[in-house]
């Protein structure tokens, strides 16, 4: 069973492409608050300038406005002529303004462009800044991308089981222990990949001889279906059970385990590390054999 299941993880590396592509249908994406940058007005400025402009329709002298929000009169009369809320001053000490047209002609052909990119092409035009730099930049001029923009695209939530060692479990495990969402995962994953669904065909079927049945009535049909197959992974893992086949007949029908030889071997070995260069092989051997 455990060669079974290595044989398992490789065929879902293998078809990492069908797996990506479930997993990105499960994902969305969301629209996050953008940070906020030092020249870049905060949504409770936005708001002030709202109700200024809207007191300011409504003929309220200007000196009542300044009391009310403890603004200076000054400022009140700047907004009274103003439409968006003014920006700080911000001069790019890289010159990123003289490229302002060249990366609006860019987005407007490539709405996808990434700005990793975009940074290379602006690079070979003579821009001087880094990366980090050219995504301040963008963000206070409102042209933001990527994080600057405020979207991300969210996984599913149980990552975990979207990762080649935990989706091979739930190739192996009980259909009726299944979870909810395990089987909608596994049945999505059998859909998007035809050799999914028949290594899932293959593994319930020796799950099924070797737990439920004990029996190896089948196994050599079973071995011949999957050495026909053109799955290499388990057409090699059936080329081994040929090569044993005897010892592996033995341990479907059998009901003896190695299980307590391996639980001695473990326990000599134990005794004989914490012994190591201390004492003789004839105290190891009353240690084993005497004990308790």
């Amino acid at each position: 069973m455990k060669n079974l299941g290595e044989a398992v993880r490789k065929i879902l590396d293998r078809e990492h492409a069908a797996v990506k592509r479930v997993r990105d249908i499960q994902s969305e994406t969301r629209h996050a608050s953008p940070r906020i940058l030092k020249s870049m007005a905060s949504p409770r400025q936005e708001e002030k300038f709202r109700e200024v402009k809207q007191l300011l329709q409504q003929d309220v002298p200007i000196r009542e406005i300044a009391r009310k929000f403890k603004m200076s009169r000054i400022t009140v009369r700047k907004y009274k002529h103003c439409e968006e809320l003014p920006r700080k001053t911000y001069i790019s000490p890289t010159g990123l303004a003289k490229h302002l047209g060249y990366i609006k002609k860019r987005k407007t052909e490539n709405p996808g462009i990434q700005l990793r990119q975009l940074h290379t092409e602006l690079k070979s035009r003579g821009y001087q800044g880094a990366y980090s730099t050219l995504s301040d930049g963008l963000a206070r001029h409102s042209l933001a991308m990527g994080k600057k923009k405020g979207i991300k695209t969210v996984l599913p939530s149980d990552l975990s089981l979207w990762r080649p060692s935990r989706s091979a479990i739930l190739f192996f495990n009980d259909p009726k222990k299944l979870s909810r969402d395990e089987s909608e995962i596994l049945n999505q994953l059998c859909t998007a990949s035809v050799v999914l669904k028949q290594s899932l065909s293959f593994i319930r079927k020796f799950r099924q001889m070797m737990f439920k049945d004990q029996c190896s009535i089948g196994l050599q049909d079973w071995i011949q279906s999957v050495s026909d197959c053109s799955i290499p992974e388990l057409c090699g893992f059936a080329k081994g059970l040929q090569q044993d086949f005897v010892a592996i007949k033995n341990a479907f029908d059998l009901p003896w385990s190695n299980g307590p030889v391996e639980g001695n071997v473990n326990k000599l070995k134990t005794l004989k590390r914490q012994m190591y260069e201390r004492c003789s092989l004839r105290l190891l051997e009353k240690r084993l054999v005497l004990a308790p």
